[in-house]
């Protein structure tokens, strides 16, 4: 089937397009694809920035910028990879993953603070 996707693309773009746009006609779904939309961009837009941040702000030298950029990445792909399966296979209750997500930022924002 997806060979068939590839090989027909044309007819696999106008299916997306009308799907979108039926979708769209609904206003919930309408507000959720624009703010994850908004969101997207922002995200992108600061991970794209961080390296001329790193050079301009803290005076990191290329290859400084590079291993906090594969740093960056290596995190990314952890989270992504085994914390978000975690969480999904344990079926965490909302409440709790909330707290959990409040807990690891606050305590991440303290040790920032503390270290110079």
């Amino acid at each position: 089937p997806f060979l068939h996707l590839v090989f027909n693309q044309k007819t696999f773009i106008s299916d997306f397009i009308s799907e979108v746009k039926n979708l769209s006609s609904i206003p919930s779904v309408t507000f959720l694809m624009t703010s994850m939309f908004i969101c997207s961009m922002g995200a992108t837009i600061y991970r794209s920035n961080i390296p001329f941040l790193l050079i301009t702000q803290f005076e990191l030298s290329k290859t400084s910028n590079g291993f906090v950029m594969g740093y960056l990445g290596v995190l990314n792909v952890i989270s992504q990879s085994f914390l978000i399966n975690y969480v999904h296979v344990a079926r965490m209750p909302e409440r709790q993953l909330v707290s959990l997500l409040l807990m690891t930022t606050g305590s991440a924002l303290v040790s920032a603070s503390v270290t110079e």
